[in-house]
């Protein structure tokens, strides 16, 4: 395991698409703080300010984060079958499950070192937007990014197990594209209706259970019960799509 992350690490700094996505991710995401926050004050009168804690939670909590995050790690896992280094690298492991979790392990650390770096860009185009620097209620929004990250983690896990099913990065980054934006609703209501007309669940909505839908409820319904709800969804999602990836690895050849 610990060979693996180092190799895993040494690639995630070589990789050219390491630095695009943090430039990218950095410059939108300030861009976006500078853009809502003047728009506030025109439309509202230099009476409206909106938080620094706001914003943290229309970039760094946003689906669109969680988009250039997706967009990285298929670019990262696919790079590995391109480049050989899976087929390289497995014959020498006897548990190939390690190759999985060290690579998620590395997304993460991305995860949140790119967070980080939105979260500074955010405070620089904050303070350029506006005289007056408001905080906010900064820890229950960080709490509620928190919960959101769990899930984000969730469904990072999926586009890993979406990679390992398909290999291919097209067909892998288009879902994960599609599932970030929301785009799959028509897909929902449409499996509701045949689980409707086949297996007779007259009130059964897959939206219900989707964490991309699920996660959104955080910021409107901060409770314990939504928490609990979310987490719980979250860990079910991780479990099942680590199981997906770690089945299809060890059963295909590489």
């Amino acid at each position: 395991m610990h060979n693996c992350l180092k190799m895993d690490f040494f690639r995630l700094f070589k990789m050219k698409s390491t630095y695009v996505v943090f430039i990218v991710s950095s410059i939108l995401c300030g861009l976006i703080t500078f853009g809502t926050q003047k728009l506030s004050k025109i439309a509202g009168g230099k009476g409206v300010l909106l938080s620094y804690s706001s914003h943290l939670e229309s970039t760094i909590g946003s689906d669109f984060f969680l988009m250039l995050m997706a967009i990285f790690c298929v670019l990262y896992v696919d790079a590995d079958f391109k480049h050989k280094f899976v087929k390289n690298i497995a014959g020498q492991i006897k548990n190939r499950d390690i190759i999985i979790f060290s690579k998620l392990i590395v997304v993460i650390f991305y995860y949140i070192i790119c967070a980080a770096i939105v979260a500074g860009a955010d405070v620089i185009a904050y303070m350029m937007a506006t005289e007056k620097f408001l905080l906010g209620n900064l820890g229950k929004t960080l709490a509620k990014i928190g919960i959101v990250t769990v899930a984000n983690i969730a469904f990072l896990m999926i586009c890993i197990a979406l990679i390992y099913i398909f290999r291919n990065s097209k067909v892998s980054m288009i879902v994960s594209i599609l599932l970030t934006l929301g785009i799959t609703s028509a897909l929902y209501m449409g499996i509701d209706t045949l689980a409707s007309y086949f297996l007779n669940l007259k009130n059964f909505e897959i939206e219900k259970i989707s964490i991309m839908t699920q996660k959104a409820t955080i910021y409107s319904d901060f409770s314990q019960e939504n928490i609990i709800k979310v987490l719980v969804l979250a860990f079910c999602y991780f479990i099942i799509f680590t199981i997906i990836s770690t089945y299809t690895f060890r059963k295909r050849d590489v």
